[in-house]
Parts: C-alpha cells; sequence; structure tokens
C-alpha cells in the first residue's frame, strides 16, 4: 500500500483485500470472512470495471487470478489497464509470512514467475494490436498514473 499511497491522487479508490478487511474490522479473518472480503472485492472491482466515465483505480491482488477469473492478469491486458508488479523479494515475503496459509500464498506467487518486465512486454504487444486496429492512438495520460 506504500507504493499506492505514494503514486496516487487524492479521491483515487484503492481496492484492496488487507483494507477491505480493516474496514470489516477483521484482524484474522476466518475462511467465510476471508470469503466475504474476496466477494466485497470482486464486487467493488466489477463496478469501477464497468464505470461509464474513466477513472483511475488501483486494485491490488497477491495472486493475478481467481475461481471467477482464472486469466486476471491476461484480462487486464487485453483491456489495456496499467499493470504494476510491487515484488520485494521471495526472503522479505517469507519473513512476513505469519501462517501456513500465508507461506502457501507466498509460494504460488512466486511460482508464477511473474515480473515486470514480462508484464511490459505483453502490455507493449497488446497496445501495437491496439493502434493497428485503429483502438488507440496515444497513451492515455493520468499525474497518477506512474511512468516506468
Amino acid at each position: 500500500m506504500d507504493y499506492i499511497d505514494a503514486h496516487k491522487n487524492a479521491g483515487d479508490p484503492v481496492v484492496s483485500f488487507s483494507a477491505l478487511a480493516a474496514a470489516m474490522g477483521l484482524t484474522s479473518p476466518s475462511l467465510a470472512e476471508r470469503r466475504a472480503v474476496a466477494m466485497a472485492w470482486s464486487g467493488a472491482y466489477r463496478q469501477f470495471a464497468i464505470s461509464s466515465e474513466p477513472i483511475d483505480v488501483w486494485c491490488t491482488r497477491t495472486t493475478p487470478s481467481s475461481k471467477r477469473h482464472p486469466r486476471m492478469m491476461d484480462e487486464w491486458i487485453a483491456l489495456d489497464y496499467d499493470v504494476r508488479v510491487i515484488d520485494p523479494g521471495f526472503s522479505i515475503e517469507w519473513e512476513r509470512a505469519k501462517d501456513d496459509a500465508t507461506r502457501k500464498r507466498v509460494r504460488q506467487w512466486y511460482a508464477l514467475h511473474l515480473s515486470q518486465a514480462l508484464v511490459d512486454a505483453r502490455k507493449e504487444e497488446r497496445r501495437a494490436q491496439l493502434v493497428a486496429l485503429g483502438l488507440r492512438s496515444d497513451r492515455a495520460q493520468s499525474s497518477s498514473r506512474p511512468e516506468w
């Protein structure tokens, strides 16, 4: 969240599992509570995705997929979203993991081998397709979007 706080504009919505859980007063959520938070995340994401006006929304995901959207990263790239991989490194995340469930998520994330370079290459390929189709002529600009 530090990265988002440093780069977003005032008023930019943030869709974050941890922020939603905290807003619900959940410090160590049970499976049922985690599902409720996940449903809140999914509902907020879906509503923002169909907004009739352009809006910068900061969505955070530990893993870029879900049961409903197993290829969420592909969806985001196809929709020409800006995607930022924030990766402090396996050893740091492993140290932060407090329980087996969190350690499992750390292993799952690093098994994906996602990197900013990989995401950027896929975004550039998609943007070239959009330009060739006449659907994009220039990169959308927003002061809250970081340039990398």
